[in-house]
């Protein structure tokens, strides 16, 4: 081949690339997307909310459509959209005719076109809500059959949570997949625990020291040797943020208004806990049909290490926040900051 004929297939080659639409499945390079977890169950006709924002310098002005799961249809199933730079917006489609699966993993696709070409985003989101009842805390789990369980795999691993409420109370059982249980030593050392966050559903995680913490924020553990297991209260609304991130000691968080099973069976470790609703009632009012914030840290620091409901949620690289969660005496955190704590999560009558 000549070396003008190469100079033309360079010449063709370069100006295929600068004119190509960006590719299918791409969509940081111009829009980030977070589809939000439904807060009841599909068959009730909930809406699929989509969050969007624009991360490029230009404008975005056109179509939102939504692929739901097989045997789904949503109204409508596009709509017009249109995102200034570095700005945001929320998309809902009505779930019209829904289909339960007993997996709890509903997979959707996204599609954002413009005349600048299209960005695909692929999401597998679950149904995040606690069914009304008042389980015993026993370390047996026949009472958690008709909750509505939330799963995610780290690294092989997979963690499962599940939630009741009763007007008295709020329960949780998270179910680890782990090689092995580090209890507390006393010492500082890493061990293993379950970090849990609640919040109204109106508010933000601050960015700066300064500010205040606007979640309730909790630390289930193992005991030290053979017990049911620790409690603490880590964070109420009005905390400083700067406070929740020195190690703190853990005894004087204590709390006694909460019950707590951690055990251990083929393999899994599981967190089983109720606490009062005490001052969460302020800023949560227990109730059917209530949507709040609710998220999880699994800290399994001889294993997967931290293991963040954030990600099973769906949230990208931008809602990172080490202000998001508390330190304390035996953590062992990764470089990488952990994800806000601001998932939804609903209340409801039953997961029927």
């Amino acid at each position: 081949m000549s070396r003008l004929s190469i100079a033309c297939w360079w010449f063709v080659l370069a100006v295929f690339v600068a004119v190509s639409p960006p590719v299918a499945g791409h969509a940081a390079e111009r829009l980030s997307f977070w589809v939000k977890s439904l807060l009841v169950a599909p068959a009730h006709g909930p809406s699929v909310v989509v969050a969007i924002r624009n991360e490029s310098t230009e404008s975005f002005e056109g179509q939102i459509s939504l692929a739901p799961p097989a045997g789904w249809v949503v109204d409508p199933d596009r709509q017009a959209a249109t995102i200034a730079a570095g700005g945001s917006c929320e998309v809902r489609f009505l779930v019209k005719t829904g289909v339960n699966l007993g997996e709890n993993a509903y997979p959707m696709v996204v599609t954002a076109r413009d005349a600048r070409g299209e960005c695909v985003h692929r999401q597998t989101i679950s149904v995040a809500s606690a069914p009304y009842f008042k389980p015993v805390i026993d370390g047996k789990f026949e009472d958690w059959a008709d909750s509505i369980p939330v799963s995610w795999v780290t690294a092989g691993k997979k963690t499962t949570v599940s939630t009741y409420w009763n007007r008295r109370q709020f329960s949780m059982l998270v179910a680890v997949e782990e090689d092995q249980l580090s209890r507390p030593a006393g010492d500082g050392r890493p061990c293993d625990a379950v970090q849990i966050a609640i919040a109204a559903g109106d508010t933000q995680t601050g960015v700066d020291a300064l500010g205040e913490a606007t979640r309730f924020e909790f630390l289930v553990a193992p005991a030290a040797a053979d017990g049911p297991g620790q409690f603490f209260r880590l964070a109420e609304p009005g905390t400083k943020l700067s406070e929740t991130q020195t190690d703190r000691p853990l005894k004087p968080m204590s709390s006694e208004e909460s019950q707590v099973v951690v055990r251990r069976d083929a393999g899994v470790t599981y967190y089983e806990c109720s606490w009062n609703w005490g001052a969460m009632r302020e800023a949560i009012s227990p109730g059917e049909g209530r949507e709040f914030c609710c998220s999880v840290l699994v800290h399994d620091p001889d294993g997967t290490g931290l293991r963040d409901w954030g990600l099973g949620a769906g949230f990208g690289a931008s809602r990172r926040n080490r202000l998001a969660w508390s330190r304390w005496p035996g953590a062992k955190w990764p470089a990488q900051d952990p994800f806000d704590n601001k998932t939804p999560w609903g209340m409801c009558s039953s997961k029927f």
